[in-house]
């Protein structure tokens, strides 16, 4: 809790934002208890069943002697969670600390390489499908 109001302000620390549940957590049920992911950190923990079923529930979230684990793990966050993603990632690119990726399906699928062929084996494109692409 804060200090006491000083003439009508409050000179304390400001309260902390509320505790809520990542959208990004995904749970698969296990005979030794929950598997639970978070996308946003990447992590992965067996939980127990009554985290499992807290971090499951709609109700408001209690802080427990688990909270400062599950906050570092990415299962509870405070604030805005996309905002901290954008955070994450635009402090990554002024650090020079991120990679970046790009990802490009294309049309058509090389099969000259052995990964696309697969098992099928299928005959290397003519050298001149380039410039039939081209042409359309």
């Amino acid at each position: 809790m804060g200090n006491p109001p000083v003439g009508g302000i409050n000179t304390g620390p400001p309260a902390p934002l509320p505790l809520e549940r990542s959208r990004y957590n995904c749970f698969v049920d296990r005979p030794d208890g929950v598997m639970g992911y978070n996308a946003r950190t990447g992590t992965f923990a067996l939980l127990s069943p009554d985290i499992a079923h807290m971090l499951r529930s709609d109700r408001p979230v209690a802080e427990t002697a688990d909270t400062p684990s599950l906050l570092e793990m990415g299962f509870l966050h405070r604030g805005d969670e996309y905002e901290q993603i954008v955070a994450t990632y635009q402090n990554g690119k002024s650090t020079g600390q991120a990679l970046g990726l790009t990802i490009a399906p294309t049309r058509h699928v090389s099969t000259a390489t052995p990964y696309c062929r697969g098992s099928r084996r299928a005959p290397a494109p003519d050298d001149d499908r380039d410039e039939r692409d081209v042409a359309r």
